[in-house]
């Protein structure tokens, strides 16, 4: 009886696994709803640990310089001596990292559902494996630390253009969610995720061009350590790790007439 039972369940899990996924925007909308209120607990979490995340700093300032990778001060020096480069670090970091990813995936949602699917997946996984590590590991960023290692504050003491980069970045969650750096999680996601089925060369330049853009502006503007870079590119692999898994427990077989939203004859970009 116990295994007949145990096959009748199996036989209606690998029905309801293979079945068709119905992509509803409304439903897309609730899963990054929910995304953020993770974010928000761990933002909740790690906000009372700053002598964790003091601590956890100076160590990897430590291993930074015991492998030669401590170069933060450096490459903040050397933008400092332009106001301009600075204000548009500052500009593009509180922006671009938010919009890029959520215009990738109405894109590919609009355009592209049948890769949407196993794209968002990759975000999904990448990005609740960034907040694990957020959670477990607060990290005080370079512009937090005390002057003597010589990396300023660029949002508080130049700024960006404008004032609402500063507005957007005022109170914006977790100050300790420096390890891994999820700004260069998100740029690559979206290079690799884009640059395939993108047909303007120009905004194909812009996707290469992203990453490289957002690992110089992360420096500049002392949010991230260099080991932050490595951090992003390996939550990156390790999601696109576990969205290769994901259909062998969850339905992933795309029925393109099962897209809620329509989808526009010519292509965007």
């Amino acid at each position: 009886m116990f295994m007949l039972g145990s096959a009748a369940v199996r036989s209606r899990w690998e029905a309801w696994r293979a079945r068709p996924v119905r992509l509803r925007f409304w439903r897309e909308f609730a899963y990054v709803a929910l995304f953020d209120l993770v974010y928000e607990w761990t933002s909740d979490k790690a906000g009372t640990s700053r002598p964790v995340a003091y601590h956890h700093a100076v160590a990897q300032v430590r291993v930074e310089h015991d492998l030669g990778l401590l170069q933060e001060h450096t490459i903040q020096a050397w933008a400092l001596h332009s106001r301009l480069l600075i204000e548009l670090s500052d500009l593009f970091y509180a922006t671009v990292h938010f919009v890029m990813p959520v215009v990738g995936l109405i894109w590919l949602f609009k355009r592209f559902p049948e890769r949407y699917l196993p794209w968002r997946d990759v975000l999904a996984w990448s990005t609740g494996v960034a907040l694990g590590c957020f959670a477990l590991f607060p990290l005080m960023p370079p512009r937090m630390l005390p002057s003597s290692y010589g990396v300023i504050d660029t949002m508080q003491q130049i700024g960006g253009l404008g004032s609402w980069d500063t507005v957007l970045l005022k109170d914006a969650g977790n100050q300790f969610a420096a390890m891994p750096s999820l700004h260069i999680t998100w740029a690559l996601w979206a290079c690799l995720a884009l640059y395939p089925v993108v047909r303007r060369r120009w905004v194909r330049w812009l996707l290469v061009a992203d990453p490289v853009v957002t690992t110089v502006t992360i420096l500049v503007t002392g949010n991230h350590y260099v080991l932050d870079i490595f951090g992003g590119v390996a939550v990156l692999v390790a999601g696109w790790a576990l969205a290769r898994v994901t259909p062998r427990f969850l339905p992933r077989r795309f029925a393109p007439e099962m897209v809620s939203a329509e989808v526009p004859a010519e292509v965007l970009v």
